[in-house]
């Protein structure tokens, strides 16, 4: 029987290019009450009209009232979302920006080094009022929770009002950059506060306390994810152009003092001084004044805003169902991102990506598949974040031997430099830290002697995530398949119980194919493969990775990051808690069970180049949800126990919706028998639609959480052996966080 496997979760449905991004704050339009719709002859619920530029803006808005033109941004990254009109043809013009800020109307943003000062949000008015006394009570309160504004931010910024008032601040301030009109043609300065003293800390905190509120400096990195984008990216421009200035008082070239221009975004060489009035020596000559001739630069010179331009991916797997995400050592704990780094001078976007990836993670890059998403300012202090997604190169590709190999000699010299600076390491820990490449503390290490049953050692040969040996011979792009993705006691396990072909593809074949990271961690401290069905498992449950057994404490970067568009458009879904706050709670928006359509559009070129086989999977999830992947792949407990493997399938044919199957792994300490475990995955999968279960095959696994570690092994007497390589596979998938060495295989035992 020909089968259409389909993993948990699915292919993420790609949203059309066109269409606004679902998780963004909605803008609710109350419907028309029931007197209107009397008049007009018309239905009480018409359909509301679409919102206008300014309305959007309205709605995006924080305490800097956004341009409408700022509307055609909402779709964009957190800090693209700039919210004047920067008006940058009036830069050069002294005059008009000296009449501007005298405008009772002008409004400063004081900045202390990268520091902002924000208050705490006042909080909206929720309360949504109706018109025409007419309107039924059902309408009414249709019309209050249709009007309800998404939740406010938590912090806003100080705008000191007028701007002419705190003149004196502008004395001691480096520059008085223009940063644009609202939406009300107020305009808006910034202006630096001297905090290289006491006494200029001192009028910092005075001017904290005079603005009142709870205002407080932050930092304008760490107070940004808890302003409203449009207040965060004005702030952000701001923080980054005084920083420039504040490091930038001399010329590069001259060594000469500069000074800012009328506009702020830029500086030039200082006016010499003048000369001093003539004066008699002893001979009665009047000096010519030689130094401050020599002082004075030949040239004017000029000064820009450096921009350092950094490329941040998404690297998947060949079949796009994996995706290497990475840590540093100072991060929160169990949070991983998207890989980043700096371009080289000359570098191509592109190149840089596949450098990148190579020195953080020893993991080659198919270039032609380096395609971009979108971008994002990071003026921390001046960064721009270029966003791609990418491929991995096959695993057994010259490219990808010849990058491991790099990756671990920089490895090895990187162990061998910390060795030398640390006399008290020993000569056991180097050669844990050279041999496996990881990074150290996440993955679990080996844990001992467990304290429940020992399980037997690891069978010999060829690990179960190791491609078979005939594969590294193969021209590019040529894969060894089916059952010799096994080893020979897996292969006749397998043919024993009656295991497909197809059913091994899909579980071995994508995780042979990839390129195992080898870390240097002086770059990085742990990176790693994650499955989609897994990252979509822990944005969905309702307590996040807490809720999620072996999950950690797993996170992303929120909503203000490139990082999180790109794995939220990768996952095709979004974390419960994003969801909520991106969309207000709006049930127009596509968030339902913690869910949400993907912010950012996978590109064209990079789903139509896919294998075939992400290619059906893509074309199964398009009929619809499965009831299925209600059930879940992978249940076990924790110590000693019995384990089945399982076919779920659905016997309705194809046209019905059926024809669909994925294989389980289910343990229980408390099961006393195999057959336990089948009757309860039999009992679940009647539940949902009448689907099936078939046996295939059990034995033991011995988990040992607190090590991270997975051994699977044993036979079962009522159901025979199951090829255990396949069980190993799914547990990796569903336990992204345990090292792959710590996830053992073997026949022994019982």
């Amino acid at each position: 029987m020909q089968m259409a496997l389909r993993r948990l979760g699915g292919h993420p449905r790609v949203a059309p290019a066109s269409g606004r991004c679902g998780a963004r704050r909605m803008l609710a339009v109350p419907p028309v009450t029931a007197s209107a719709a009397n008049a007009s002859g018309a239905s009480m619920y018409a359909p509301a009209a679409a919102a206008s530029p300014a309305e959007v803006a309205a709605a995006l808005s924080g305490a800097v009232p956004a341009v409408p033109a700022a509307a055609e941004s909402a779709d964009l990254p957190f800090y693209s979302q700039y919210p004047l009109d920067r008006k940058s043809e009036w830069r050069r013009d002294g005059p008009r920006l000296n009449e501007l800020f005298a405008r009772p109307d002008a409004k400063l943003i004081p900045l202390l080094r990268d520091k902002v000062l924000v208050r705490p949000a006042v909080a909206a008015d929720t309360t949504a009022a109706t018109t025409g006394a007419a309107a039924t009570a059902d309408a009414a309160s249709a019309t209050a929770a249709a009007a309800a504004p998404p939740p406010p931010a938590l912090l806003q910024p100080v705008l000191l009002c007028p701007a002419s008032a705190h003149a004196d601040l502008v004395g001691s301030s480096p520059a008085r950059p223009f940063l644009g009109l609202d939406a009300h043609g107020a305009p808006y300065f910034a202006v630096g506060l001297p905090g290289d003293s006491p006494a200029g800390l001192a009028e910092a905190e005075a001017l904290a306390a005079e603005a009142g509120g709870g205002a407080e400096w932050r930092g304008a990195r760490l107070a940004g994810p808890d302003l409203a984008p449009g207040d965060a990216s004005l702030l952000a421009v701001a923080s980054g152009l005084m920083v420039w200035h504040n490091s930038t008082g001399f010329g590069a070239a001259s060594g000469g003092p500069m000074v800012s221009t009328p506009g702020g975004f830029s500086r030039k060489s200082a006016p010499p001084p003048p000369p001093p009035p003539p004066s008699a020596d002893g001979n009665g000559a009047a000096p010519a004044p030689a130094a401050a001739a020599a002082a004075a630069p030949s040239r004017p010179e000029s000064a820009y805003p450096r921009i350092d331009p950094a490329v941040i991916m998404l690297i998947t797997s060949r079949c796009g169902g994996w995706a290497l995400l990475g840590r540093k050592r100072e991060w929160p704990t169990d949070r991983y991102s998207t890989l980043a780094g700096f371009l080289d001078l000359g570098e191509p976007l592109e190149a840089a990506v596949a450098r990148e990836v190579a020195e953080e993670a020893g993991v080659a890059v198919d270039l032609p598949s380096v395609t971009y998403a979108a971008s994002q300012p990071w003026p921390f202090p001046r960064s721009l974040m270029v966003g791609f997604f990418g491929r991995a190169a096959p695993a057994a590709s010259p490219a990808a031997a010849a990058t491991a190999t790099a990756a671990a000699a920089a490895a090895a010299a990187s162990v061998r430099k910390r060795a030398s600076k640390s006399a008290g390491t020993s000569a056991a820990g180097d050669a844990n830290a050279a041999g496996d490449g990881s990074a150290g503390g996440t993955g679990g290490g080996g844990g001992g002697e467990s304290t429940v049953m020992a399980a037997p050692a690891a069978s010999k040969g060829r690990a179960w995530w190791q491609a078979p040996p005939g594969s590294a011979g193969l021209p590019e792009g040529a894969v060894v398949g089916g059952f010799d993705l096994l080893p020979a006691q897996g292969r006749r396990a397998a043919l024993d119980v009656g295991v497909f072909r197809e059913e091994v593809e899909e579980v071995l074949g994508g995780v042979q194919a990839l390129q195992w990271p080898v870390v240097d961690e002086d770059e990085m401290e742990d990176v790693r493969w994650f499955h989609r069905d897994w990252v979509r498992a822990v944005f969905a449950a309702p307590g996040g990775a807490l809720s999620v057994s072996g999950a950690g404490k797993f996170n992303v970067p929120g909503p203000y990051s490139l990082a999180f568009r790109l794995i939220t458009a990768w996952a095709g879904s979004l974390p419960g808690e994003a969801a909520s706050k991106l969309d207000g709670g709006s049930g127009g928006s596509g968030c339902s069970s913690g869910t949400a359509t993907m912010p950012l559009p996978l590109p064209a070129s990079f789903t139509a180049s896919a294998p075939t086989q992400a290619a059906a999977a893509a074309a199964a999830s398009a009929d619809g949800e499965w009831e299925g992947d209600r059930i879940p792949q992978v249940l076990i407990g924790e110590g000693t126990f019995k384990y089945v493997l399982a076919r779920l399938w659905d016997p309705r044919p194809e046209s019905e919706g059926g024809g669909r199957s994925k294989l389980l792994v289910w343990g229980d300490p408390r099961a006393p028998y195999h057959n336990d475990l089948l009757q309860k995955a039999k009992q679940m999968a009647q539940r949902y639609g009448g689907l099936k279960v078939t046996v295939l095959g059990g034995g033991r696994i011995r988990h040992d959480p607190q090590a991270r570690a997975i051994d699977v092994y044993g036979y079962s007497a009522a159901f025979g052996p199951a090829p255990h390589e396949l069980a190993a596979a799914l547990l990796a998938r569903w336990y992204p966080l345990y090292d792959k060495d710590n996830i053992t295989v073997s026949y022994e035992g019982y």
